[in-house]
């Protein structure tokens, strides 16, 4: 059991490792390439596309993996499983697609004249092949990994192969398609290995309940998630669009890779709270914490203190005004990590996802009037500040219901080290700025980079802190 954990944790964090340089490379590339304009005009279309998306697959990608895990062991019913949910994810996704089609007439009056809502409608129609969370209720997440890296790969190179103008926008909208139905596709070549698929016998009522209850989750999650730039489309330029879309994509990289630190502690934690072991859930609780903010607080200042420096080397001069709506939303990169790192895996694992659901509801709530209140005013600024205000209320009221499940003390002596290392990072990396005559913005981000973790680990070690002497001799680096 426990190598099979090792080995998942492994190919997990690889596929964390890729998923983050791979948009930032691309990004970098496509926002010299395509410009503010054109990056945002492919965001709107993207995000419009992806409200019916979410319709299409319900809440079977979450439903799925845990259906699929409790029936694999009897081969009939793995198969009736996995049928009965392919069936119903063909009429949902059938239905979503007359939607789209739908509102796309009714707004531009000829149906699919913006070619981008052209492509984008293939992400919605073969989202019936999108069957990830079969492989995911198998354990297979060393084919995953592989799969989703060659993927990453072919969509690399076709990028730079035809994505060479400000023209090329219908080129760009094609790869990122392709990134998604290549996945289904490869998903679909392999699963004769694990299921055939049955007409005989199903029912598919059964489903409809837990369906229907994952799907009020991802529906009030992705609301949430996917507001600002719907707002920003229709109260904004596609210049404000692309300056966001490029600024949030840095910060929730960095704040979706910390999250994931922690993701092969979560079974553990699930078995903690059913054998109601309180002693051991309070001890791995407290030590994700330390360790998630002992990363996301130096991430949350480092992006702070080189904004101007990443948006230049990332996305060009003329991307500059990003720059200030980066400073806005880096909080996110510590409040993200707690939300849906700690907060929600410890509603979700103790049987409370009513709470969770009434916390990001509450968030969907809030952003949406907040949105509507900044971004008339701040346009792109507005809707981070929005964006930041509504996690951290999101995280307050996480931290309520978290509590009432089990009270746990956050404020440990390794979490005050880490602040106070911290600070030797925001001097370290001003006196870089004010004496160090730099005129490169490359040359400069990796001074300040070295000069900042250097610092930062230096205070670590110097303060005692116990989990960062715990990793590096995991890691063979002290003894």
């Amino acid at each position: 059991m426990s190598k099979s954990i090792a080995k998942n944790a492994v190919f997990n964090m690889g596929y964390n490792a890729v998923s983050v340089i791979f948009p930032l490379v691309t990004s970098a590339y496509v926002a010299r390439t395509l410009g503010a304009s054109g990056v945002g005009e492919v965001s709107s279309a993207q995000n419009l596309a992806t409200y019916f998306t979410m319709i299409a697959t319900l809440g079977i990608p979450s439903y799925g993996v845990r259906a699929i895990a409790q029936a694999r062991i009897h081969e009939e019913e793995c198969n009736r499983t996995f049928s009965e949910l392919f069936v119903i994810n063909l009429f949902s996704t059938v239905f979503s697609l007359a939607c789209y089609a739908v509102l796309i007439l009714s707004l531009d009056k000829t149906l699919f004249s913006n070619p981008l809502h052209a492509i984008f409608a293939s992400l919605i129609a073969m989202s019936i092949f999108n069957i990830e969370w079969l492989y995911q209720g198998f354990e297979e997440y060393k084919y995953i990994t592989i799969r989703s890296i060659l993927i990453k790969i072919i969509s690399f190179i076709l990028i730079f192969l035809f994505v060479k103008t400000e023209d090329d926008v219908n080129y760009y909208a094609i790869v990122i398609c392709f990134g998604s139905v290549g996945n289904y596709l490869l998903n679909l070549s392999q699963l004769k290995k694990y299921v055939s698929i049955t007409f005989k016998g199903l029912d598919l009522k059964r489903h409809f309940k837990p369906i229907i209850t994952f799907f009020a989750a991802v529906i009030a999650v992705e609301v949430y998630t996917l507001l600002d730039v719907t707002m920003l489309t229709y109260m904004c330029h596609p210049e404000n669009v692309g300056y966001y879309s490029n600024a949030s994509k840095i910060v929730k990289i960095v704040a979706n890779t910390i999250t994931a630190i922690g993701a092969v502690l979560l079974p553990r934690l699930s078995l903690y709270f059913a054998s109601r072991d309180e002693k051991q859930i309070k001890k791995l609780i407290s030590n994700f914490f330390d360790v998630i903010t002992m990363f996301s607080l130096p991430c949350c200042i480092g992006i702070y203190l080189t904004a101007d420096e990443l948006i230049s080397v990332l996305f060009g001069t003329s991307f500059s005004p990003a720059a200030t709506t980066i400073r806005f939303l880096c909080p996110l990169a510590a409040l993200l990590p707690l939300s849906g790192g700690i907060f929600a895996q410890i509603l979700q694992t103790s049987g409370k996802e009513k709470y969770y659901f009434m916390c990001v509801c509450t968030g969907a709530v809030i952003n949406i009037v907040l949105n509507a209140l900044l971004i008339g005013r701040l346009q792109e600024n507005g809707a981070a500040l929005a964006s930041v205000l509504t996690e951290l209320c999101v995280n307050i009221v996480m931290l309520a219901f978290a509590q009432k499940v089990i009270r746990i003390d956050y404020i440990s002596r390794d979490f005050i080290t880490s602040l106070m290392s911290c600070v030797l990072l925001v001097v370290l990396v001003k006196m870089v700025n004010l004496f160090v005559p730099i005129h490169s913005d490359l040359l400069l981000l990796l001074i300040e980079v070295i000069v900042g973790v250097v610092g930062y680990l230096t205070g670590l070690l110097v303060l005692k802190n116990s989990k960062c002497y715990m990793i590096l001799k995991k890691i063979h680096i002290i003894k």
